[in-house]
């Protein structure tokens, strides 16, 4: 064990980061040779049932994002041993004209890509299915637990991913690329139900176009600016 410890000590210290990634800040979980390859793939796992589980038993948005937060979370807090001061972190003041310069790269690519979709390749595009929910207080309580549990999705399949890669690469940047399309890949298809298995546009729009709010996250390596960025965009069309 303290090998291993030393070993990843070590590691640290010569971290290959891209050029827009801030020094002194890294990833949880990937290059923890603690774990067994069973421990990310089941994190990657729990997250993808957590999401569509409930979709099977009840329609019940409460209940959904409860179970969507929770175990989406928790798997994740157990493989780092209750620090959630791995992916949370105090905001600061400089994180903001990166959340709203997201916000709106999202905006734009969105109407851009649905453009080209419906235009050019004759895709209907399809509304969100929750804009037509009746909204009221619990609606909007709900959807900002939903929404950090989908933004905990998002975390577990990119370190999932990233560790399983990282431990067959021993290449921390395409560890990365990898986590980051895989993430994006798998964000997409758990709106499939939300737009009526319009799959381009899934993949294409919310999938892909989640890139902006997931790079807020890898940037910062904090979760709630990725969080602030999905929460203001699903507010804004809701």
């Amino acid at each position: 064990m303290a090998k291993h410890a030393v070993a990843s000590a070590e590691r640290q210290t010569q971290v290959d980061l891209f050029r827009w990634e801030l020094p002194g800040m890294d990833f949880p979980l990937y290059n923890d040779e603690t774990l067994a390859l069973w421990q990310p793939a089941v994190l990657i796992l729990c997250a993808i049932l957590a999401v569509t589980v409930p979709r099977f038993f009840t329609d019940d948005r409460v209940i959904k994002a409860a179970i969507m937060f929770f175990g989406t979370l928790v798997p994740f807090l157990i493989l780092v041993r209750g620090d959630i001061g791995s992916i949370i972190k105090r905001p600061r003041w400089r994180d903001i004209p990166l959340v709203l310069i997201a916000l709106v790269l999202t905006i734009v690519y969105s109407i851009g890509m649905g453009l080209l979709l419906s235009r050019m390749l004759g895709v209907q595009v399809q509304p969100n299915a929750l804009y037509q929910e009746e909204k009221g207080a619990l609606f909007y309580q709900a959807m900002l637990v939903q929404l950090f549990g989908e933004e905990m999705l998002k975390l577990d399949v990119l370190l999932g991913v990233m560790t399983l890669a990282y431990r067959w690469t021993d290449n921390r940047k395409t560890s990365v690329v990898l986590a980051a399309f895989a993430t994006m890949f798998v964000f997409g298809i758990a709106h499939l139900a939300a737009y009526n298995g319009s799959i381009l546009q899934i993949l294409l729009v919310q999938g892909l176009g989640s890139i902006f709010d997931l790079f807020c996250y890898m940037r910062t390596k904090n979760v709630l600016t990725s969080y602030a960025m999905h929460v203001m965009l699903d507010f804004m069309f809701v």
